[in-house]
Formats: C-alpha cells, structure tokens, sequence
C-alpha cells in the first residue's frame, strides 16, 4: 500500500465515522424533538384540566355567593319583620299609656 492509499482509506475511514456520527445526531435530535413534543402535550393536558377546575371552583363559588345573598336578604326581611312588630308592640303600648 502506498501513502496515497493509506490516506485515502483514512479519509473513507472518517467519511463513515462522520456519516455515523451525523446518523445518530440525528437520531438523538429526532428523539428530543419527539420528548419535547410530548412534554408539551402533556403540560397542555394539565393546564387544561387545571383550567376545567378552576373554572368549576369559580362557578361553584358564585352559586354559593348567590345563596349567600338568598340567605341574608331572607333573613333581614326576617329581622325587619321583627322590628316592625316590636315597634307595633311599643306604639300600642304607648298609645294604652296616654290614653
């Protein structure tokens, strides 16, 4: 073999080794790609369901807003009503008094 043939061997050598190492950086960034990929997708799953909750958790908390307000304006009609009738009450005995 001549120093010619040598070289060239070493440089078909080298082709391949950068041809296999290209291969499988390639190889390697498509399987980051796809990780990433469903990385991705699976935050967006989350966040969507998160989103879902949050959204119960505000509705559900607006229906108790509202029954809230059912229930204290229940009850100041009650407490008015109560006041009317000792007001009622004092008025007429008032009247009993000075007549």
């Amino acid at each position: 073999q001549t120093k010619d043939d040598v070289i060239l061997k070493r440089e078909q050598f080298a082709g391949k080794v950068a041809i296999q190492t290209e291969a499988q950086l390639q190889q390697q960034l498509v399987l980051v790609r796809g990780a990433a990929t469903n990385n991705v997708k699976a935050q967006k799953l989350f966040f969507d369901g998160e989103v879902d909750q949050v959204e119960r958790a505000i509705l559900n908390l607006e229906n108790k807003v509202i029954d809230f307000e059912k229930e204290t304006l229940n009850e100041a009609k009650a407490v008015e009503k109560k006041i009317e009738s000792v007001e009622k009450k004092i008025e007429m005995e008032i009247g009993i008094k000075q007549n």
